[in-house]
């Protein structure tokens, strides 16, 4: 179950329909939801499809008293967006608040002005550089990473090197690096890291991994940069 509120308390779940308890219909109103409509219908189906993928991630992997922030959309209304502020109550529920979709239009608009600027930053660096979530996925890139893999930005986003690498010997290298860095949080280097893209084309890499505090989610991640060594190892040989 789910408890979702805005100065109004609400009761979901993933499956089931919203009851709603004190619930103003100008709130509503401002969501774009028809009270009506909002009764016969589970409340994931309100939101946007990448606001349902990441909160039936948050409920299979987070642990009770985890906070998270989400910036969903409303599929009625898909140029409103709201803050969920999400903590974990328990096993089978979360607390969710809702931040006044009035006073968030601002924020947002700056949040997105903020990462296009920081993407254009992280693009002029020359060199493949990274973030992961705890799950070992990719939450931040740039584009010498996607182009290393022959993908896009989008399409790494969400996934783990597990779904983007064949080569069973350089995912183990990859997961046990990650797994280091976690566990010691601390900095950890590999050096010679063979890399094999989808293509075929083999890299030597040097990569550093360094832990830090998502002020986001708060969550530890991996910062990670990798340096080119294929050259440097051929002339070396």
């Amino acid at each position: 179950q789910l408890y979702f509120s805005n100065n109004s308390e609400y009761l979901l779940s993933l499956n089931d329909s919203l009851l709603i308890e004190n619930t103003s219909h100008s709130f509503l109103d401002s969501l774009g939801i028809e009270q009506t409509r909002i009764m016969d219908e589970p409340f994931l189906n309100f939101i946007s499809k990448e606001g349902k993928t990441e909160a039936e991630k948050f409920l299979k992997s987070g642990k009770i008293g985890e906070k998270h922030d989400f910036i969903w959309t409303i599929n009625q209304n898909l140029n409103k967006p709201l803050r969920f502020k999400i903590s974990m109550r328990s096993n089978d529920g979360v607390i969710l608040k809702i931040e006044d979709p009035g006073a968030l239009n601002n924020k947002w608009g700056k949040k997105l002005a903020n990462e296009q600027i920081l993407q254009l930053f992280l693009n002029l660096i020359p060199f493949p550089l990274f973030v992961k979530n705890r799950l070992s996925e990719y939450v931040l890139l740039n584009q010498a990473q996607a182009d290393l893999f022959g993908l896009n930005m989008t399409e790494m986003i969400g996934k783990s090197d597990i779904a983007l690498i064949k080569d069973k010997e350089q995912i183990e290298i990859v997961k046990k690096s990650d797994e280091q860095v976690f566990s010691s949080q601390k900095k950890t280097i590999i050096k010679n890291q063979q890399f094999t893209t989808p293509n075929g084309k083999m890299y030597i890499l040097e990569t550093t991994k360094v832990p830090f505090i998502n002020d986001v989610t708060g969550e530890t991640n991996i910062l990670g940069v990798s340096i080119d060594q294929t050259e440097k190892a051929q002339n070396y040989k």
